[in-house]
């Protein structure tokens, strides 16, 4: 039995330049990525952290950091619909790489976070989104039956995965 093809079982490794392709536009406008693992369960990861839209990171002109700046002027109406037309616009084209990475990925994990970085007025500002993107932890279901205890044998199994049970409707 042990030799027995596993079928049920994902050994699915995680395609990172599929996932840069999905994101290409916004890698050319340089936003930064970052492909690594974790360090709890050791599945790869992919980091991509583009720009919001009128935020650029500021250097002097002895090339050091300067921080993050805002670019966008919300004095008037018409200067805040702007804004918000192009930050719908940028969360529209993220949503549609997610898609896009979905397409070969439907179950992957993805965590987003709007980051905050510089100050406006002395209240900090919007300045790039988090987006993560991990392969879901394998999973192993155990038929339960009523009465009658499940077992797993985890030497077989290691940090990747999730065992659950699943009741038998018998």
């Amino acid at each position: 039995m042990k030799h027995l093809k596993r079928i049920f079982e994902s050994t699915e490794e995680l395609d990172t330049d599929y996932i840069e392709m999905c994101f290409v536009d916004f890698i050319d406008q340089g936003c930064d990525i970052e492909v690594d693992t974790d360090e709890v369960d050791g599945r790869k990861y992919i980091e991509i952290m583009p720009n919001l839209p009128g935020i650029e990171y500021s250097r002097a002109n002895d090339g050091s950091l300067l921080g993050w700046k805002s670019k966008n002027k919300r004095k008037t109406l018409d200067d805040v619909l702007k804004c918000s037309k192009e930050l719908y616009d940028f969360y529209d084209d993220i949503n549609t790489c997610i898609k896009k990475v979905k397409i070969k990925y439907p179950n992957i994990e993805i965590m987003f976070e709007i980051e905050k970085e510089g100050y406006e007025d002395n209240d900090p500002f919007d300045a790039y989104i988090r987006l993560t993107f991990m392969l879901p932890k394998n999973i192993k279901r155990i038929p339960l039956e009523k009465g009658k205890l499940g077992t797993v044998d985890f030497s077989d199994l290691d940090d990747t995965w999730d065992v659950r049970g699943e009741q038998n409707e018998n």
